[in-house]
C-alpha cells in the first residue's frame, strides 16, 4: 500500500482551510484529521477535494492577482492602479512582477493537491465507483490550471506526481506537451466522473470535461485553416509541425484540432441550457444553473479578508449594485473600443456594464452622481465603464461575497460550435443556428420581458430580423467580436486576442488604439513593432521560479523578458 504519511505532513497545514472549504459544497466538516478521515471516508475524499478548489478565488488566483493578469494584459481592459502594479497597467511587464509569481505558486499549489488525490486515492477503501467520481474531477481540475498555465506562459512545468525529495526540481515542458497532458487529463476525467444528474450541488459532471475538451481543442488549433499551410500559429512553434491535417468529418482517425474540437463540443450539445435571461446569470441567488459546466464556487462562509474578484471589478459604495465597505478598486475596465463591440440596442451592455453615471453612497445617505464613460466630463480613471457581472448586493465587506465564477458556460460551446463548423465545412451555412441561440437570448434579456430587435440573428442574406456574414472570413471577425459581448469579463480575451496568431493581435490592438486616452491609465499598443508583438504574446516565467527551480534555466525564458 502506499504511504500516507508524507501526504499528512505536507497537508496539515492546509487542512484547516480545505475542510472549511467543504462547507462551499455541502460537505461535512472535521476537527480532527488522521489518515482514515483523509481517505478512508468518501467524505474526507470529499474534504480533500474541496481543499483543492478553494485557493481558486482567493486573491492569489481568481480572487485578485490572476484575474487582474489574463484581464489587464489581454488588450482589452486597461489596469487603474499604479504603484506595484506598474508593469500590469503600464505594460511594462518583467519577470520580477511579484503577482505574477503569486498567481504562479496559487496554481501549483491547487496542482500539487490534484496530483496528491489522483495518487493516494488509489489505495483507499471507499469503494471504486463512489471514489472514481472524485479522481476524474481531480484530473479536471488540473487540467484546467495547466490550461490557463499553458495559454498564459506557453510550456511550463509538468508536475504530475506528489512531491517528494527526487522531484522537486521540474524542467519546463514545451507548450505541446502541456497541451497533450490537458487532453489525457481530461480524457481521464471523462471516463471517472459520474453522469449528468448524479453530481453533488456545485460540481460538475462527466461531460464538464468533453466541453472544456472542445475549448481545448479550438485553442490548440490556433489559425489554422482547414489544410496544412505555414500560418503563423498562436499557440507554439511546435505544433505547426503536429497533428494536422485535411478537415474531413468522416476521417477514420481525424487529426484536425478543429475537428476535434467540434465533435467534443457536439456530445454535450443540448445535455446543458442557456438560462432565458442574460441578467439571470449574475444573480447570486440563481447560480449553479442550467447554463453553469463549470463554476467555481464561491461563499461569504469562507472570506478572502482583503481580496475578491468583485473587489477588481466594482467600485467600492456603489449605491447600486454594491458593495457598501471595504477597499474595492473597480481597477479592470474595458478599454473604450472593447465596450463599443456592443451594438446600441443589445441589452447585453447595460447589464454587463455601469456607463453614464456612478453613484456612491456618501457616509450621510445621500448618493452622488458623477460623469462616467461615455458622459463628458469623467474623472481620469472614470473615462471607462464598469463591469458588474461579480455583483453580491448583501456583501458585507470586502472578500465576504457570494459570486460564483464561471470557468465554462453553455453559451460559450454553442460559439465554438459555431466557430468550428465555419472552419472545418469552409462556409458559414451551417454554423448560423448555433450562434443564433445566443443571439435570441440576448433579445430576450430585456427588464420588461419584451424582445427587442437587436442583436439581431446572422445569416446568408440581410433582411429585418437578419444581418449577412456570408464568408468565412466574415464569419471569423463576426464570432471573435461575439464572443467579446457574451463573454466579457470571463476570463478568455489573452487567448482570443492571440490564438488567431499575430497579425489578428496587432489588427485588435490597433483597433482599440483608434480611441487611445492620453492622461489615464491607457497603453498606446506597439503593433508596429515586431519584438514588442512578440514579446506581449506570452507572459513571462516568472523570476523566483527561474532562480529555485535548477532544471530551468534562464536562457529558456519567454521570448524579450
Amino acid at each position: 500500500m502506499k504511504s500516507y504519511k508524507k501526504y499528512i505532513l505536507i497537508t496539515v497545514g492546509l487542512m484547516t482551510a480545505s475542510l472549511q472549504g467543504c462547507s462551499l459544497l455541502d460537505e461535512e466538516l472535521y476537527t480532527t484529521y488522521t489518515k482514515e478521515e483523509l481517505y478512508e471516508t468518501e467524505a474526507g475524499i470529499a474534504g480533500i477535494l474541496a481543499g483543492a478548489w478553494m485557493p481558486l478565488t482567493k486573491q492569489n488566483c481568481y480572487g485578485q492577482f490572476y484575474t487582474a493578469v489574463v484581464h489587464g494584459m489581454s488588450g482589452a481592459y486597461i489596469y487603474n492602479q499604479a504603484g506595484t502594479w506598474a508593469p500590469l497597467s503600464g505594460w511594462q511587464m518583467n519577470a520580477g512582477f511579484d503577482q505574477l509569481y503569486k498567481y504562479w505558486t496559487s496554481a501549483y499549489s491547487v496542482i500539487s493537491q490534484c496530483n496528491d488525490l489522483i495518487y493516494y486515492i488509489e489505495d483507499s477503501p471507499v469503494a471504486e465507483d463512489i471514489r472514481n467520481p472524485y479522481r476524474g474531477e481531480a484530473y479536471l481540475l488540473r487540467a484546467m490550471m495547466y490550461f490557463d498555465l499553458v495559454r498564459l506562459f506557453g510550456g511550463v512545468p509538468l508536475r504530475l506526481e506528489p512531491t517528494n525529495e527526487n522531484n522537486i526540481y521540474c524542467p519546463r515542458a514545451t507548450a505541446a506537451e502541456v497541451y497533450a497532458q490537458i487532453i489525457s487529463d481530461l480524457t481521464q476525467a471523462e471516463s471517472l466522473m459520474c453522469e449528468k444528474g448524479a453530481q453533488r450541488t456545485g460540481h460538475p459532471h462527466r461531460l464538464a470535461a468533453t466541453a472544456l475538451k472542445a475549448k481545448v481543442y479550438m485553442v490548440m488549433a490556433g489559425n489554422r485553416p482547414s489544410a496544412v499551410n505555414s500560418v503563423d500559429a498562436a499557440v507554439t512553434e511546435e505544433m505547426l509541425a503536429e497533428r494536422y491535417q485535411d478537415s474531413d468529418k468522416n476521417a477514420d482517425t481525424p487529426t484536425n484540432f478543429w475537428f476535434l474540437a467540434y465533435d467534443s463540443a457536439k456530445k454535450v450539445y443540448g445535455e446543458y441550457a442557456l438560462v432565458p435571461d442574460f441578467t439571470d446569470l449574475w444573480d447570486v441567488n440563481q447560480q449553479n444553473s442550467t447554463e453553469s459546466i463549470i463554476e467555481i464556487q464561491n461563499s461569504s462562509a469562507t472570506p478572502n479578508a482583503t481580496a475578491s474578484i468583485a473587489r477588481v471589478w466594482m467600485n467600492k459604495n456603489n449605491a447600486d449594485y454594491a458593495p457598501k465597505a471595504g477597499t474595492y478598486l473597480a481597477a479592470l475596465r474595458p478599454r473604450r473600443n472593447q465596450w463599443r463591440y456592443f451594438e446600441e440596442g443589445d441589452p447585453r451592455r447595460d447589464i454587463t456594464c455601469i456607463i453614464n453615471v456612478k453613484r456612491t453612497l456618501q457616509s450621510d445617505g445621500t448618493v452622488k452622481e458623477e460623469p462616467l464613460f461615455p458622459t463628458a466630463g469623467a474623472a481620469a480613471k472614470d473615462q471607462y465603464p464598469i463591469v458588474k457581472k461579480y455583483v453580491d448586493p448583501d456583501v458585507s465587506a470586502v472578500g465576504n461575497g457570494n459570486e460564483n465564477i464561471f470557468y465554462l458556460r453553455y453559451a460559450e460551446i454553442l460559439l465554438i460550435l459555431a466557430e468550428t463548423v465555419n472552419e472545418i465545412e469552409n462556409s458559414p451555412a451551417n454554423a448560423y443556428a448555433y450562434v443564433n441561440e445566443v443571439l435570441t437570448r440576448a433579445r430576450c434579456s430585456t427588464t420588461d420581458g419584451s424582445i427587442v430587435t437587436y442583436p439581431k440573428n446572422w445569416g446568408a442574406t440581410s433582411d429585418g430580423e437578419t444581418i449577412a456574414v456570408t464568408t468565412v472570413q466574415q464569419f471569423r471577425n463576426a464570432i471573435l467580436e461575439e464572443r467579446f459581448r457574451e463573454l466579457m469579463g470571463e476570463f478568455n480575451e489573452f487567448s482570443d486576442f492571440r490564438r488567431r496568431g499575430t497579425a489578428k493581435f496587432c489588427e485588435l490592438l490597433s483597433y482599440q488604439n483608434e480611441d487611445y486616452m492620453a492622461g489615464t491609465n491607457d497603453v498606446y499598443f506597439e503593433v508596429d513593432n515586431s519584438t514588442w508583438v512578440k514579446r506581449y504574446m506570452l507572459m513571462p516565467i516568472p523570476l523566483q521560479e527561474l532562480n529555485e527551480n535548477i532544471e530551468i534555466s534562464i536562457v529558456e525564458q519567454n521570448f524579450g523578458y
